[in-house]
């Protein structure tokens, strides 16, 4: 409407009209040009806002997940070192059997939780980052990522380490005492442990196990190396968690988001 008018006045050769038609049309294209950019940034600040709550989930399962790493490897460090006082006094193998026993089969396995990366894998893939207008928190994904990413590259070496302390503690439970641990208590954390405590425990089976124990030099030399490794793995898992609270923490304050968004 507007352009047909202006055309009409130019026809006419109306010039101080024809100008006045051009600034009309001239503000109109400004006005909706900014409309659309304000409906813009606000659409991009409320995503932002979405996946700054996403990203705190997630890193919210990995503390409560690289928690429980540390708590198993905790827990398998300690049943290393009770084999190791084994060799020194083997009546504590036939005070805590269930420990012995499930210390022989599983104090080398080695547990590194999967971290929660949906919502930082869907902004890299989108080219989302951009969303995110603080270079330190952005900086900050990043690093967390990264440092949990150079971690695994030891898993193949933890699992050749699992591999070595299978091989040479084979047989020194037998068949039935190791088969009827794995389909009794499975792989135990602490709770299971607990409640296997309870369990009867052949003692001439034990009695057994406990002299191939003693007699077996080459897997009483290799117990220092499962222990340690299980330390590393504990101080390794601490670390992320300690960086996923971080993190946490430098999203929550940047953002301004409380503690209780991530739920509702």
């Amino acid at each position: 409407m507007i352009l047909q008018r202006l055309v009409r006045v130019l026809r006419t050769r109306h010039w101080g009209d024809a100008a006045f038609e051009l600034v009309v049309v001239a503000i109109g294209i400004l006005m909706a040009f900014q409309v659309d950019r304000w409906w813009e940034l606000r659409r991009d600040r409320e995503s932002e806002q979405e996946y700054i709550l996403r990203l705190i989930g997630d890193l919210e399962k990995d503390v409560t997940e690289t928690a429980g790493g540390v708590a198993t490897a905790e827990l398998r460090r300690d049943l290393g070192a009770l084999l190791m006082d084994v060799v020194e006094n083997p009546e504590l193998a036939l005070e805590q059997p269930v420990d012995f026993i499930i210390a022989i089969d599983q104090s080398a396995y080695t547990f590194t939780p999967a971290l929660t990366t949906n919502t930082f894998e869907e902004l890299k893939s989108t080219g989302r980052l951009g969303l995110l207008r603080d270079d330190e928190v952005r900086n900050g994904l990043f690093d967390y990522y990264r440092y949990d990413e150079s971690e695994r590259q030891y898993q193949s070496l933890q699992l050749m380490q699992e591999i070595r302390h299978f091989e040479r503690g084979a047989g020194i439970l037998d068949n039935r005492t190791a088969r009827a641990a794995k389909d009794r208590w499975g792989i135990v954390g602490m709770q299971e442990l607990n409640r296997a405590r309870q369990d009867p425990v052949d003692p001439n089976a034990l009695q057994a196990a406990i002299e191939r124990f003693l007699a077996r030099d080459e897997f009483i030399a290799w117990l220092p190396n499962a222990y340690e490794m299980q330390i590393e793995l504990a101080d390794n898992n601490a670390e992320r968690r300690a960086r996923a609270n971080r993190l946490i923490d430098l999203l929550r304050e940047r953002y301004t988001v409380t503690a209780a968004s991530p739920a509702d």
